[in-house]
């Protein structure tokens, strides 16, 4: 079934994501796409520069990293829930924005690219039946219950959703 998952159940570093996640995740993520698509539509092209301090990424580099993380918690709900016996790599956040360029994407393409991989996420976990969601995988060196996912993809949103509103623009 899914629920939002209890502290002892996940660890303590990935519980500040799911704390920032209502218990009905699903409606809340349709809702956030809205919110961080709208919040994509309203800046200027130059804003995607901004960095709030120096050695802190760019906006752009924000949401790009909001992509890739998407990306890859859906991958991790889809080999748990495919029932992969192998542990599933961690990802180091720095060497991801380190190792790519994508400073010729404008925000339509990067709200684009975040439309389509949350649509996905959404279509993905509405797909899964009421008894699949105690499936379990192992990330890193941890266990991972798939109804958690879909509050880590919500709540790390939500994490870098207030970080842009408090350092990178003003609503």
């Amino acid at each position: 079934m899914l629920h939002k998952p209890h502290h002892s159940e996940i660890p303590d570093f990935q519980q500040t994501y799911i704390d920032k996640t209502p218990d009905d995740i699903i409606p809340f993520l349709v809702d956030q796409k809205l919110e961080f698509i709208n919040l994509i539509d309203l800046l200027d092209e130059e804003k995607l520069d901004y960095c709030y301090e120096e050695n802190k990424w760019s906006l752009r580099e924000v949401i790009m990293h909001i992509n890739d993380t998407e990306q890859i918690f859906a991958y991790r709900a889809l080999a748990i829930h495919r029932g992969e016996k192998q542990v599933l790599p961690g990802f180091d956040q720095d060497e991801y924005m380190n190792n790519t360029s994508f400073n010729h994407l404008d925000k339509n393409h990067l709200s684009d690219l975040f439309d389509s991989l949350r649509n996905t996420s959404i279509h993905f976990f509405n797909s899964i039946r009421e008894n699949e969601w105690t499936l379990t995988g192992k990330i890193s060196d941890y266990s991972m219950p798939l109804y958690a996912m879909p509050y880590m993809i919500g709540g790390h949103l939500e994490h870098h959703l207030r970080i842009i509103k408090e350092r990178y623009i003003s609503l």
